[in-house]
């Protein structure tokens, strides 16, 4: 059962991670086990075995020490930051972008969700204008409400799905892919 070096507690075999901080948990050698005598041919009936003075009726320890593994070596560069080794390098070559680039793509949503709104709003009012002048002021009030509830979810939902859905799908929201940026 593997011990947490970081808290000390004890986790379930197999694990790679301890449960209670994370901490990555150093991979157990395995059980090592001496050899019995049947696999080292000596018959086991009757008789002291050979480490029967040392106390105990342990076996000798063997004269080679268990191999193991040997370290993995380094990381090839294009494994770095998650990328398939081999794999195109141009993230991890990407410059920085700059405060005015990151402004100029919050503008671009910013204006691209203004403008939905505006459309929306002007529609929700040329309506509400032509039921007024017929007479139906309480219809056009009914209307103008009406238009500002839709307008407000219409720009709550076009800027999750800007800002949220495109990010996470495609890595850059419609500002951002007009300023040649990505979320890496």
């Amino acid at each position: 059962m593997p011990t947490c070096a970081s808290c000390g507690t004890n986790n379930v075999e197999g694990t790679k991670f301890c449960v209670s901080c994370g901490a990555a948990l150093a991979p157990s050698p395995g059980a090592w086990r001496s050899p019995t005598d049947e696999l080292r041919g000596q018959p086991s009936s009757g008789g002291a075995s050979q480490s029967g003075a040392l106390g105990g009726g342990y076996p000798p320890s063997p004269s080679t020490p268990p191999t193991y593994a040997p370290p993995a070596t380094a990381a090839a560069p294009g494994a770095m930051f998650g990328m398939p080794a081999g794999g195109d390098m141009s993230f991890a070559t990407m410059r920085y972008a700059e405060w005015i680039d990151r402004v100029g793509a919050a503008l671009i949503d910013g204006f691209l969700t203004a403008a939905v709104v505006i459309v929306m709003y002007i529609i929700f009012a040329v309506i509400a204008g032509g039921l007024g002048a017929v007479g139906g002021e309480e219809a056009a009030f009914s209307i103008i409400c009406f238009g500002i509830l839709i307008t407000t979810i219409s720009a709550l939902g076009l800027g999750l799905y800007n800002k949220v859905f495109l990010v996470n799908k495609r890595g850059f929201s419609i500002g951002q892919g007009i300023m040649k940026l990505k979320v890496v």
